[in-house]
């Protein structure tokens, strides 16, 4: 049988169980949610379509002025396969963030690590949230993910604006 024929037919079966459908759903609605949320706590700030992916990651941008005129976001990702969040600060393209990447090695970070230009690799800097979070406490969730999304975006703030002046 040809692979992909028979990658479907799993897929299938695992659809007809129904909760496949209930998960994804409750995913999307959640990160939704804390977008719609963010959007109206910070309403200064450009925040970014949702992106649903390939069941691979789900992300949208939230992104001050600040950095947004450095040619920066920063994203608030859900990883589905390692069900864990991720916060990145990411360039507008792969020479910003080449850039950047340059002029934050070396640096101390605190809580986040720092990429490496790769093939597929999209983030300059990523804190990560520990894994397993509680879908079942969402508005705690949500709060822990505003919380470490924002301090990331105040500590970019801070490294930048004293490394490109």
């Amino acid at each position: 049988m040809d692979k992909l024929n028979e990658q479907i037919k799993k897929y299938h079966d695992e659809l007809q169980k129904g909760y496949l459908q209930d998960a994804y759903r409750g995913i999307m609605e959640f990160i939704a949610d804390i977008r719609t949320h963010l959007s109206e706590v910070y309403p200064e700030m450009a925040i970014g379509a949702l992106y649903q992916g390939f069941m691979d990651m789900t992300f949208f941008t939230i992104t001050p002025e600040t950095l947004k005129r450095q040619r920066l976001k920063v994203a608030l990702v859900y990883l589905h396969e390692s069900n864990s969040f991720e916060v990145w600060l990411s360039g507008a393209n792969r020479q910003v963030q080449a850039d950047f990447l340059k002029l934050l090695k070396g640096r101390d970070i605190p809580g986040c690590e720092l990429s490496e230009a790769a093939p597929g690799v999209d983030s300059i800097v990523v804190r990560k949230i520990p894994e397993d979070p509680d879908f079942s406490d969402l508005k705690s969730l949500r709060n822990r993910l505003e919380v470490e999304t924002i301090k990331l975006i105040s500590d970019m703030e801070k490294l930048l604006m004293g490394a490109v002046e």
